[in-house]
């Protein structure tokens, strides 16, 4: 795919017919952003972003993933406290 896109997604149901007859890309995979392409060059389906000010983690990679769960729990009060605690025993 030639797009980068964070993933937060309200798509329209003409996502689906497109996705079902679409020919796999990178990986063997469906990709989402060929379809949302398609809706966009063809369809002439408008989208809309919205900046995102904040950290963005790749969750895709398995450290990513660790390190979007970390911050997680280190943002919330309920678990902060208690976390850092038994991060702390592991270090």
């Amino acid at each position: 795919s030639s797009g980068t896109w964070w993933r937060r997604y309200i798509l329209q149901p003409e996502i689906f017919s497109i996705l079902a007859g679409q020919e796999r890309g990178s990986g063997d995979e469906i990709q989402i952003t060929d379809a949302m392409i398609t809706l966009m060059n063809k369809m002439k389906q408008p989208f809309y972003a919205v900046r995102f000010d904040g950290k963005i983690y790749d969750c895709g990679s398995k450290i990513g993933f660790l390190m979007a769960n970390v911050a997680y729990a280190l943002e919330r009060d309920d678990l902060a406290s208690e976390f850092k605690s038994e991060l702390a025993k592991v270090l």
